[in-house]
């Protein structure tokens, strides 16, 4: 549910291309004063398996400030420190998986130089690709990777600014 009297045209705006990016998850169902009510489409069954974190929340880990949100509605989480971990519920290997990360900020190719990902501590390498404004990130993650009681995924990066001292906050 979204109350939108606190929200000004631009926001309200914001929140729903937000909410056109997830589709195949939140069917909308109505307006009752001044609430829209959204329902949370189960995913598929035929991938039960696939992780998706969104970057608007206090990350499950070490290494991370709280999360900044901009003036029109952009979420950014920033690695604290050069080494930052994501810890989520384990996979299973019972089939290829795949690495994908969405950068909207800092994707200056010194940056994706120093970039390493692991899994489990198996290292993901990693191709870059430019698109819409953003730099897709995208690695196979290796068989090996996939053991124990989490998942742990590992950032290794050169420092870096947050988005507000880079002054990217509108």
């Amino acid at each position: 549910m979204i109350y939108t009297p606190f929200l000004n045209g631009d926001q309200v705006n914001a929140v729903h291309d937000r909410i056109s990016q997830f589709t195949d998850q939140l069917k909308y169902i109505n307006s009752f004063n001044n609430v829209e009510v959204y329902q949370m489409i189960a995913p598929p069954p035929s991938d039960p398996l696939t992780l998706r974190f969104e970057f608007d929340e206090f990350a499950p880990g070490d290494g991370w400030y709280s999360p900044e949100r901009t003036n029109d509605g952009l979420t950014f989480d920033w690695m604290q420190t050069p080494e930052a971990t994501l810890v989520l519920p384990p996979l299973t290997a019972d089939k290829a998986r795949i690495f994908r990360a969405k950068l909207f900020a800092y994707a200056d190719q010194s940056l994706l130089n120093g970039l390493h990902v692991f899994v489990n501590g198996h290292e993901v390498y990693l191709s870059a690709q430019q698109t819409d404004g953003a730099t897709i990130l995208q690695g196979n993650i290796p068989q090996a990777a996939f053991s124990g009681d989490s998942l742990e995924l590992k950032f290794d990066t050169p420092p870096f600014a947050s988005p507000v001292q880079r002054g990217r906050r509108k």
